[in-house]
């Protein structure tokens, strides 16, 4: 009887085996197809990942000429000095701040938003782009708390203020709140 006994034994640990082997390549297959999919925006990926270098480039050529705005490709300029906004700035138009910082996930998510609203705005509003690590003055002189958030300063003086993504994007939200602020 033992040796019956060892025989199937052997026999049920082989189709454990099977089994095992058969599950390993099931969860194999799936995380393959998982890895594949998200390759379908790649191009997409790429060209935000792009925008986003251009962002920081941009900011550290404004940090290195001195310049208290160094204007990007686009119809972003951002801001160098650290003295030049404050919450009672008289403006001539509609001022779009956004404070943000290279380290912020939800900063990169609004960045291209952002930089597509001031393309579609330019010459109705201006977009300044406001790095909290490298104008802390600034940062403090809006009480700013969280970021991405975005300041408007107005011509009469007011300002509207948007803190977090909820109220901001997908970029048609923010696009209606340009528009709203530049009729």
């Amino acid at each position: 009887m033992i040796p019956e006994r060892a025989f199937l034994d052997k026999i049920n640990n082989a189709k454990d085996m099977k089994l095992k082997k058969i599950a390993i390549s099931a969860a194999s297959v799936a995380l393959m197809c998982a890895c594949n999919a998200g390759n379908t925006d790649s191009a997409q990926a790429a060209q935000a990942a792009q925008k986003n270098e251009d962002i920081i480039k941009a900011e550290t050529s404004a940090e290195e000429t001195g310049s208290p705005i160094a204007a990007t490709a686009e119809a972003v300029t951002v801001l160098a000095d650290d003295n030049s906004f404050t919450p009672t700035t008289k403006v001539s138009r509609p001022t779009v701040l956004d404070f943000n910082a290279v380290w912020c996930g939800p900063c990169r998510q609004f960045a291209p938003a952002f930089h597509a609203a001031a393309e579609k705005f330019t010459g109705k509003a201006d977009f300044i782009s406001v790095d909290t690590d490298a104008n802390p003055k600034t940062a403090t002189a809006f009480a700013i708390r969280g970021i991405p958030t975005v300041v408007i300063l107005m011509p009469d003086g007011s300002t509207k203020r948007f803190t977090g993504t909820s109220d901001i994007l997908p970029a048609e939200k923010f696009d209606a709140i340009i528009a709203e602020v530049t009729k």
